[in-house]
């Protein structure tokens, strides 16, 4: 489909929830059934992994990307503080930070001269989750996991 047919579809299986009718979708597109779906089973080899409402798959993780300037300078700070932190591409640190430790470190790098022009915190994917959870079961037997929502 295209992208408006897309939203189109998607906007319909809302719909007809929002009526109290109970949709059942089997996808690999997980990022479209993030945005369709409030629950979802995850199956590997035809066992359920689990199911949960979608919210409670995709909540916020520990970690916090940063966009600096000077990601080798940053990286000094993270480390003197003691924070796991890696460049995971040009000019962009994630570090492992408890949300009220965010201000400090920003504190930190700005006074020790990090030009800081973004900090975001990042959030696990439906992807994420299939992934971790299927990573798990996937090295025991052969075949990968499914979706169904």
């Amino acid at each position: 489909m295209d992208p408006a047919g897309i939203r189109e579809f998607r906007n319909l299986i809302r719909q007809l929830a929002g009526e109290g009718m109970s949709v059942f979708i089997s996808s690999h597109l997980l990022s479209e059934i993030q945005m369709m779906c409030d629950r979802v089973a995850i199956l590997n080899n035809g066992r359920l992994l689990k199911e949960a409402a979608v919210s409670h798959l995709v909540e916020p993780s520990n970690a916090v990307a940063f966009r600096v300037e000077n990601p080798t300078h940053a990286l000094s700070v993270f480390r003197r503080e003691g924070v796991v932190a890696k460049e995971h591409e040009p000019g962009i640190i994630h570090a492992q930070l408890k949300e009220k430790a965010v201000p400090y470190i920003i504190k930190q790098l700005a006074s020790q001269g990090v030009s800081i022009y973004e900090v975001r915190s990042e959030q696990n994917s439906l992807e994420d989750t299939f992934l971790q959870l299927t990573e798990q079961t996937t090295s025991d037997s052969p075949g990968g996991g499914k979706i169904n929502a």
